[in-house]
């Protein structure tokens, strides 16, 4: 495959193996955090960055659209358009943070380029909404608990030898798939 296409692929089969990750922290383990697919994608994000940085650019934009969704809860929108607001105004955050390290010089696409606003908005969302039904401090908590996840499936999925694996095996996610699965 093209290089392009390859690092997808990569990234593809490599989602199994952060799912397991996580049913691992959340099923055996204990740990809560918000959902699945968030820690996963965050995790292959951080795996992308190789950098303190970018963690703390996620982490940041997060607590902004935290606060940005607090200042919108007066207002009582329906779903639909808040989450729509929220994606413009974490899409106009991030652009903020692009222009403002160009200003002082550092190259802000390493720390900004893999992050999907997507995921940024439904994290809020679900920050939002664990604050509101338990308390703040069980909304840092979860936010702490699953960064840790991200931060951990970063490390894992960054050895060359796992990598290079399901790529040579690709079968070899069956049985990664297989790992979650109870009798």
């Amino acid at each position: 495959l093209p290089p392009a296409e390859r690092k997808l692929v990569e990234l593809l089969l490599l989602l199994p193996v952060a799912a397991l990750i996580i049913c691992v922290f959340r099923n055996v383990i204990g740990v809560a955090s918000f959902g699945t697919f968030a820690p996963a994608l965050v995790g292959l994000a951080f795996r992308e960055l190789h950098s303190l940085p970018g963690m703390l650019v996620f982490v940041g934009i997060l607590l902004v659209g935290w606060l940005l969704r607090r200042a919108l809860g007066p207002y009582h929108l329906l779903q639909v358009p808040r989450v729509a607001l929220m994606l413009s105004l974490i899409t106009t955050v991030l652009i903020a943070a692009v222009v403002a390290a160009n200003v002082c010089g550092a190259a802000a696409t390493a720390y900004v380029a893999l992050f999907p606003m997507v995921i940024l908005t439904g994290m809020v969302e679900r920050f939002w909404t664990l604050e509101t039904e338990d308390s703040t401090l069980a909304s840092f908590k979860t936010l702490l608990l699953t960064m840790f996840i991200a931060v951990v499936i970063a490390v894992v999925l960054s050895r060359e030898w796992l990598v290079k694996h399901p790529l040579c095996f690709p079968a070899a996610v069956g049985l990664v798939v297989a790992g979650p699965v109870r009798r």
